[in-house]
Formats: C-alpha cells, sequence, structure tokens
C-alpha cells in the first residue's frame, strides 16, 4: 500500500476508510495491465473531484528501481487471499 502511494501520488483518504465516509480503495480497483508494464488504480471518489465520477491512474513499472510498484503488487496478490475486499 505505501509503495503504491508513494508512485501514484494519493492521499490516505483516497487509499483508506475515513470519518467522513468509506472510500476505501478495494482490491478489484486495482489491476496489472496484460504487459504487466503498469498498474491502473480506479479511484471511485477524491479529494478533488466529489462528484464521483471515477478517474483512473496508470503507475508505470520502475525497472531501474528497488521499489516497483507492478513488482510489489504482483508479489501481494501472489500472497493475498483471492476475496473481495479491501
Amino acid at each position: 500500500m505505501f509503495t503504491l502511494a508513494y508512485f501514484g501520488l494519493f492521499r490516505v483518504s483516497e487509499l483508506v476508510a475515513t470519518a467522513t465516509y468509506n472510500n476505501q480503495l478495494q482490491i478489484a480497483d486495482v489491476r496489472v495491465t496484460g504487459d504487466k508494464h503498469a498498474i491502473l488504480v480506479t479511484l471511485r471518489k477524491h479529494k478533488t473531484n466529489q462528484r464521483g465520477i471515477p478517474v483512473t491512474i496508470r503507475i508505470p513499472y520502475e525497472s531501474e528501481s528497488a521499489l516497483c510498484p507492478v513488482r510489489s503488487f504482483t508479489d501481494y496478490l501472489a500472497v493475498r487471499p483471492h476475496k473481495v475486499g479491501p
């Protein structure tokens, strides 16, 4: 989650539930492209878009970095139980 937040420049409120509304990121909102060169993150609602129109953010593969968001997310998916939810 930290790697995703860093490379996507996300606010904490865009990724987790807050006191004002339940807006936590779901596993279905994050997907790896078919060629594994990027992650697509769909935000259903965020601070600068109060109308709730979903926006998709593309986070590219970082071959020159020890912290690659695509590798981190695929590693996470390998150990995460296969179920719907956050």
